[in-house]
């Protein structure tokens, strides 16, 4: 994990397979996933979930397909005030692959965009060179 505006990594975590024993693992995100893990185990180690240190306003974290996800972009929203935004890989759990379903055969810049209103998340798919898959819960039309 880093920080946008200094470039300094606040958090790093080297994979180093199955960690069955939890060693380094926060308590509380011990029995999640392993993706969600990791990304949970970075927000609490570094404190994020109990700090107020941006004015008020929500914490802003870009991941790339490799960590998000809906339930995690809900989880980092709900349990540690964290809005985030990235791509996403289609057969993660809890994508909707019967409704957002498009090709690459589809012609470029064919669109879908779904908006969870009890989950307040939305995900979206477009077809460029390849299908992109993304997922956010900041839900804003603002620059």
């Amino acid at each position: 994990m880093c920080d946008a505006k200094t470039y300094a990594t606040l958090y790093l975590d080297v994979y180093q397979g199955k960690n069955a024993p939890n060693v380094g693992i926060h308590a509380k995100v011990r029995d999640l996933p392993t993706s969600q893990k990791a990304v949970a185990n970075a927000c609490y180690q570094l404190g994020l979930h109990k700090k107020d240190d941006c004015g008020g306003r929500m914490r802003h974290v870009a991941m790339d397909n490799r960590y998000q996800y809906p339930q995690l972009a809900v989880m980092l929203r709900e349990h540690c005030n964290i809005y985030s935004t990235g791509t996403n890989r289609s057969n993660r759990k809890g994508w909707p692959k019967d409704k957002l379903n498009l090709t690459k055969k589809m012609d470029r810049g064919t669109t879908k965009t779904m908006y969870d209103k009890g989950n307040k998340v939305t995900v979206a798919q477009w077809v460029d060179s390849k299908v992109v898959n993304v997922c956010s819960t900041l839900n804003t039309c603002e620059i």
